[in-house]
């Protein structure tokens, strides 16, 4: 290759560099949401529709129809509060104390209540098997001081990997 065609090249695609960003920058400053319509997603498997016995293939799934109470910030990978406004521990470790977000509703606009929440997770908490990996809580719901407050004692029991 001569040096003639080497520089030609690289002016070339220079140019096709120049030309881009700019237009990428524009682009990007005219995007808004829409509302409404249709969401298509190609899936593994069919999913269970119950978020406490979730797979891998559900968890997109998931995301977009069920609220948590935390969710994990991408940058520390560490829980912040979504539904949950606060939770915490007792010494022990075998009680948590969760307080709910004030104005939380069902999609029909029935408030949320912290019953609703031990009541969601009590459904599966004595059925559940544990295996590797898999979280399991035994709530039952007990007197909260406060409308959005729940304490769950409760148990965390892990299987080992191997």
């Amino acid at each position: 290759m001569n040096r003639k065609t080497v520089v030609l090249g690289l002016a070339l695609l220079l140019a096709g560099l120049a030309l881009a960003i700019p237009a990428g920058r524009a682009q990007a400053a005219d995007v808004t949401g829409m509302y409404g319509g249709n969401l298509r997603m190609a899936i593994l498997s069919a999913p269970s529709w119950n978020p406490l016995s979730a797979g891998v293939s559900d968890a997109p799934i998931y995301n977009l129809v069920w609220d948590t109470l935390a969710r994990p910030n991408p940058a520390t990978e560490k829980p912040e509060p979504w539904a949950a406004q606060s939770w915490t521990p007792d010494a022990t470790a075998k009680t948590i104390t969760v307080t709910l977000r004030a104005g939380l509703t069902w999609s029909d606009g029935t408030a949320i209540t912290a019953a609703d929440v031990a009541a969601t997770f009590g459904r599966y908490g004595f059925t559940v098997t544990v295996s590797s990996g898999q979280l399991v809580f035994d709530f039952t719901a007990g007197g909260a001081g406060r409308f959005y407050t729940e304490v769950l004692p409760g148990w965390i029991a892990w299987n080992s990997a191997g």
